[in-house]
């Protein structure tokens, strides 16, 4: 029990850490800072890092919309804003393929 303990108080937490729940929802912005889609999924790797983000996209009020994967690396957590920056426009973004849960 005291080993767990250990393992917990030694966890290096950095200022920009945050959790699944807090990336969960996040609106994704394009380019120009328009809102593309929201996260609704995260891809973890075999190390437990993080692969892909699955955001929403095409969606209006919740509803119509196409789930697509977009790799994690090179994406931009705006901490202040509580967003994702993508290096895509909307186009770019609708035009990837559909992610689904069977393609893992």
């Amino acid at each position: 029990m005291n080993q767990t303990r250990d393992l917990a108080t030694s966890a290096q937490i950095d200022r920009h850490d945050m959790s699944v729940k807090a990336i969960l929802g996040m609106e994704v912005c394009d380019l120009h800072g328009e809102t593309v889609g929201d996260v609704d999924d995260l891809l973890l790797a075999d190390g437990g890092k993080i692969n892909s983000l699955i955001v929403s996209v095409g969606s209006t009020l919740g509803m119509g919309g196409r789930l697509v994967a977009v790799p994690f690396r090179g994406l931009d957590v705006n901490y202040s804003d509580n967003t994702v920056n993508i290096a895509l426009t909307a186009d770019q973004l609708e035009d990837e393929p559909e992610f689904e849960d069977r393609d893992l």
